[in-house]
């Protein structure tokens, strides 16, 4: 009875083993590849897990682990940038580029801005511009 029930638990583990062959690494590499490929769309962390075939909850401590931060701040971080080479080229207006990285308006968008580059858009505008 013994040598069965370890049989079985080593089939089991063998099992496991081959489902989830990926390392964490690379679930979280498959996850920001997802994110920075859908940059600017609404993501919800149980939908970038199912991607990287992970439970939400280990992809969101992997995110913590690996990157120190959410995985909502990260994308907040990559939209920031996007928005840095936004404003440098100078073609649309602040308001413009932030609903087109996806803020709710130019507020929030500033004082993520703000907090993330330590400067306001407009001054990031001038400054980089050479004004």
């Amino acid at each position: 009875r013994v040598e069965e029930a370890v049989v079985l638990l080593c089939d089991a583990a063998r099992r496991a083993v081959s489902r989830g062959s990926l390392e964490p690494h690379q679930r979280l590499d498959r996850s920001i590849a997802y994110l920075d490929a859908h940059l600017m769309d609404a993501h919800r962390l149980a939908d970038v897990a199912r991607v990287a075939g992970v439970h939400a909850m280990h992809l969101a401590r992997l995110f913590r682990r690996r990157l120190g931060c959410s995985m909502g701040e990260f994308v907040r971080r990559r939209r920031i940038a996007w928005a840095c080479a936004e404003l440098a080229r100078g073609q649309d207006t602040i308001t413009t580029i932030a609903q087109q990285a996806g803020f709710a308006d130019h507020a929030h968008f500033t004082r993520t801005f703000v907090r993330i580059t330590g400067s306001t858009p407009s001054w990031y505008r001038a400054h980089v511009r050479g004004f």
